[in-house]
């Protein structure tokens, strides 16, 4: 239901009192000013720290990347070394089967040649010798065997050692690469904790850039409201120096609540389950006991007092500008129309005429006869 208002809340308090209110909001602000520019201190200091941290873990960070990338040069360097080492330890074991296939083979003969000597006994090689026709061949046979003789022992004792060389080549390369690849575990475990400690870096520099946005935008938003207030002192002053009242703009934000009750509903076009459909509030219910004092959010004139369907018992309070708040559902009225009040005086007590939730004071804010959004002008939204 639409309620039609007129008239207009004059300035009805002496100069005196107007001034003295001026100075004692005057005096507030200021002091809430002095706060917040001691805050934006505070945060300039939050963000040079965090600036100068945010610097730091740069340089750790790019420090941590060469460190990883000087490890990652030596595991190509421990990786190629290895690839070698495995290479000669190949070449190596392979040279000593087949020196060991030719000395197995040469063992044969000799075996042969032995078992001969073991069969015929000792005289085998006087056998051989007297064996011979002429003298020529005996000194013939006889240069024979020592040449075989001696070819066998140097072919032998060279095999043998080839043999040692090899092994011991072979079990210094061995050796050595057990050496490369322990050097190749400790440089991936150096590069896995560069990476452990970089991700930690780079975790904790997300952190801080997080910490410097949101130090950055609530310093914007202090600004902003430092820049509010002093907008406002200005007018203050300005009010002061002309010996002015205040108004109802000059509170926005400051105002107390008719009531300290639970929000039943919120401002504006709201979907009800209750009635399926859309339903427009142009106030709001606070939940409060019946016969619970309701106060003037601010002083003015008393415009209306009465029933009217759907609000109950109502109460229309002019302040002047076009602005005007209306209480409802009262159980009583306690002003009358054409009374002008201060802030925080009793105009009724609340109830639940024409209610339809019960004990509830129904709150509304118009400016120019539209109802407006009434949380921004109180102090604690959602009361």
């Amino acid at each position: 239901m639409t309620v039609l208002v007129s008239g207009m809340a004059g300035p009805a308090f002496s100069k005196e009192k107007a001034s003295s209110q001026v100075e004692h909001l005057l005096e507030q602000e200021k002091g809430e000013l002095e706060a917040l520019r001691k805050k934006i201190e505070k945060q300039d200091r939050e963000l040079s720290r965090i600036g100068k941290e945010e610097t730091r873990i740069l340089k750790t960070l790019r420090h941590l990347e060469d460190r990883k990338k000087l490890r990652e040069r030596e595991l190509q360097i421990y990786q190629y070394n290895i690839h070698v080492n495995e290479k000669r330890v190949g070449e190596a074991k392979e040279a000593i089967a087949r020196h060991k296939k030719r000395l197995g083979q040469y063992k044969l003969v000799l075996r042969d040649r032995l078992r001969q000597i073991y069969k015929n006994g000792d005289m085998y090689l006087v056998k051989i010798l007297f064996s011979s026709v002429t003298f020529n061949q005996l000194l013939t046979r006889l240069k024979y065997m020592e040449n075989v003789m001696a070819y066998d022992a140097v072919i032998f004792q060279d095999y043998m050692e080839q043999m040692e060389k090899l092994q011991a080549e072979t079990e210094k390369l061995e050796k050595s690469q057990i050496s490369l690849v322990r050097y190749e575990e400790e440089a991936l475990e150096k590069k896995r904790q560069l990476e452990e400690e970089a991700a930690y870096k780079s975790q904790f520099l997300k952190n801080v850039k997080t910490k410097k946005i949101y130090a950055m935008q609530t310093r914007k938003e202090l600004i902003k409201a430092s820049e509010g207030l002093n907008q406002l002192i200005g007018r203050l002053e300005e009010k002061l120096i002309l010996k002015q009242g205040l108004s109802l703009e000059d509170m926005k934000g400051r105002l107390q609540y008719p009531v300290k009750g639970k929000r039943l509903n919120r401002f504006g076009k709201k979907w009800d389950d209750r009635f399926d459909t859309y339903i427009v509030y142009n106030g709001v219910n606070l939940g409060v006991k019946a016969g619970t004092s309701v106060k003037a959010i601010f002083y003015g004139k008393v415009l209306y007092t009465g029933f009217l369907e759907g609000y109950g018992n109502l109460v229309i309070l002019g302040h002047g500008n076009s602005y005007h708040s209306l209480y409802g559902h009262l159980n009583s009225i306690q002003v009358k129309k054409g009374e002008v009040v201060e802030e925080g005086k009793v105009i009724g007590l609340s109830g639940n005429t024409g209610s339809l939730v019960g004990d509830a004071l129904y709150f509304e804010l118009r400016h120019k006869g539209k109802p407006i959004k009434p949380s921004p002008w109180f102090q604690v939204a959602g009361k």
